[in-house]
């Protein structure tokens, strides 16, 4: 019926990445640090409450130092609650919240979710956070490197959003294969669903 009264609760670590590669039989990992993660749920399954709670502490990709990010996701009375937060190994910030308003009580999920329709706010702010962890992420892109700083908004529905934002980075660096790395880059961009506009874009390479 869905007025059963329930609790569940959960944690996972703290697990050390390395020893996880181990298991997988991956001797030269290339990511460290350590993960956990902690669910609960309770109320009845017409009216849910949820959280889950994950974070990563000392991250590693290679031997590039990525810092620490924490999340969260709340569920009360047809809303979900998203939150990101992020340091990078300079102390640089990145942060994220959204809210989304998605009935996900038994009977919403029987009725079937109309994720499209959903109303959604959400925002990004970031302070000089470090994109050195971007590095290796392709094969063709040897290194990144500079700071970011960025400010974006987003709302309306989930199947049509409107956003709008604009971002900075500065004192940049990039190495793709096979191509003399670009140095000193100062990109400004600012961004909505009907236009991109590059406001200022400077580089240097090679021994200019």
């Amino acid at each position: 019926s869905g007025d059963e009264a329930f609790t569940l609760e959960g944690n996972v670590g703290p697990l050390d990445l390395t020893e996880v590669a181990a298991l997988r039989g991956e001797y030269k990992p290339t990511m460290s640090g350590q993960v956990q993660a902690s669910f609960d749920a309770g109320g009845t399954l017409g009216a849910p409450k949820l959280g889950l709670r994950g974070s990563l502490e000392k991250f590693r990709l290679g031997k590039v130092a990525l810092g620490r990010a924490n999340l969260g996701w709340d569920y009360l009375a047809a809303k979900s609650v998203l939150t990101l937060a992020m340091v990078s190994s300079n102390g640089g910030q990145l942060r994220v919240k959204s809210e989304v308003g998605l009935d996900l009580s038994l009977s919403a999920l029987k009725k079937g979710l109309d994720w499209a329709g959903a109303p959604v706010q959400a925002s990004l702010a970031s302070r000089g956070f470090d994109l050195a962890f971007l590095s290796g992420v392709h094969a063709t892109v040897r290194s990144v490197g500079g700071e970011l700083t960025a400010d974006g908004n987003v709302d309306g529905k989930l199947g049509s959003p409107r956003f709008e934002g604009q971002l900075a980075w500065s004192r940049g660096r990039l190495g793709l294969a096979g191509v003399s790395e670009f140095r000193d880059i100062e990109l400004k961009v600012a961004a909505d669903n009907s236009s991109v506009s590059i406001d200022k874009l400077e580089a240097r390479s090679g021994a200019g």
